[in-house]
């Protein structure tokens, strides 16, 4: 029977005289790898941690930094994990107001870890996860798509990402496998010729660049995507080259995966992990019991709603309302339909659904670099401004035919920068809109945001508004 691991020590412990690989990593231009043993053994020296301690950790590509992450927490440290796009202030604010609250509280066995949310649909909070949610969550992707000593796991995302987190190191860990150590942006699109992974967990955008220019190598048997919803095509070329694939989905708060996929005919058909009990909710809406759940965002309410626990009488449970669209089918697989927040409720309640139109858009325009908001209750199209103006009125004008005169976009918008996105792709919508909302183009994005004014531009845009 396989080991279950509650806390990263008792991990951390297995590794003790495992002469197996644990991280590949590079040196001298070649691949080199450290033993579990060795690893254990570097983990127990590292010094430079403290119960009750407060640490923020940059997670730049290096077995340090896995060595950092596993001795800090085994060493009741907290850690807040982010990359070097978070701002100082943020990251330092936030340790002075952790290290407020354990003021007169004893110093726990095991530090927590301090993820930021992507900030799709508003901004980025800090999710406060422990080394047992952590664990759990993994545990449940062990159970669903094993891996073991044979296999090397590219860990290509960042740790400060918790589907890099869980998926990248800690699976590999927990199945005794090898995980090789990314070398840094630079090498995104050479790594896995260079590693020769089995396993390659990534998002939408990597594995399609990887495809495009045809990185992939043979070796690789297994590809989870997770993060942001997977296009069917490229599903189908991985298959083509006897790939397996699956689907993930999960979420910061619930310590990464709840749902993957297992049929190879179907993986968009998600099936619950060990542990997940899902709910559709009246509205479409996603929601989730699950024992690998958060502790709650620090210095926020809890966002989760008690309820008895059907299991245990006389006890609760905690449900997470996702904000994520699904359904599920009579055999409880779970289809993914999109957030909420990517739907516009319009003044009059008429809702549309910004995705339909985004990708509408995009195939005549030939480029992905546009969003729908609302402004003055109508929708209203962002785009970059290297896109013709005369084409984009054109396209709008053809595609506001097909629909009531309260769902046409109203309104374009050109922008001189890129979209505010996530680390992985997804639209900061809440960014976009407030950007309407505090008056583009004509306050503060005013060097950014500009609408079409030309004379001819107003003509046409006359027809349809």
């Amino acid at each position: 029977m396989a080991a279950v691991y509650t806390d990263f020590t008792s991990l951390v412990q297995s590794f003790q005289g495992n002469l197996a690989p644990a991280l590949v990593y590079e040196q001298e231009g070649a691949p080199k790898s450290i033993s579990y043993d060795e690893l254990y053994n570097k983990i127990h020296q590292c010094r430079e941690y403290t119960p009750g301690d407060v640490q923020i950790l940059v997670t730049h590509p290096a077995p340090e930094t896995i060595i950092r992450i596993l001795a800090a927490v085994c060493s009741g440290c907290d850690l807040i994990l982010c990359d070097e796009k978070v701002p100082e202030e943020i990251t330092s604010s936030l340790k002075d107001r952790i290290q407020s609250s354990h003021a007169g509280m004893p110093a726990r066995q095991e530090g927590r870890l301090y993820f930021f949310t992507s900030g799709t649909s508003q901004r980025s909070r800090s999710v406060v996860l422990t080394p047992q949610s952590l664990l759990l969550s993994t545990a449940g992707g062990q159970a669903m798509l094993p891996c073991s000593e044979k296999d090397r796991i590219l860990c290509i995302l960042p740790l400060s990402h918790v589907f890099g987190f869980v998926c990248g190191m800690l699976w590999g860990f927990y199945g005794g496998a090898q995980v090789a150590v990314d070398r840094g942006a630079r090498h995104l699109m050479d790594d896995c010729l260079f590693y020769k992974p089995t396993i390659l967990p990534c998002v939408p955008t990597i594995i399609q660049a990887l495809l495009r220019f045809n990185m992939l190598n043979p070796e690789l048997k297994t590809v989870l995507v997770g993060a942001a919803p997977c296009p069917a095509s490229i599903v189908h070329q991985l298959q083509d080259k006897k790939i397996q694939v699956y689907l993930g989905y999960g979420l910061t708060e619930t310590s990464s995966g709840i749902a993957i996929s297992q049929d190879q005919e179907n993986p968009s058909l998600l099936y619950p992990c060990p542990g997940a009990s899902l709910r559709i909710e009246p509205d479409g809406e996603i929601s989730v019991v699950t024992r690998a759940l958060m502790q709650g965002y620090f210095g926020e309410p809890d966002p989760t709603v008690e309820e008895p626990d059907p299991d245990h009488p006389g006890q609760t449970v905690r449900r997470l309302f996702t904000g994520d669209l699904g359904s599920l089918d009579d055999q409880g697989r779970l289809t993914i339909t999109g957030r909420k927040k990517d739907i516009l409720v319009l003044p009059d309640g008429t809702k549309v659904f910004c995705p339909e139109y985004e990708e509408a858009l995009s195939e005549t325009l030939g480029t992905s670099e546009l969003a729908i908001a609302q402004k003055n209750g109508r929708p209203v199209l962002i785009i970059e401004s290297s896109v013709e103006a005369d084409v984009v009125l054109l396209a709008v004008t053809q595609f506001n035919r097909d629909r009531a005169r309260g769902l046409q976009i109203a309104e374009v918008i050109y922008t001189n920068e890129a979209l505010p996105r996530t680390a992985v792709g997804k639209l900061r919508r809440w960014q976009l809109q407030q950007w309407i909302d505090d008056g583009a183009p004509a306050r503060r994005m005013r060097d950014t945001f500009y609408s079409t004014t030309s004379e001819h531009d107003q003509m046409l845009r006359e027809q349809w508004i």
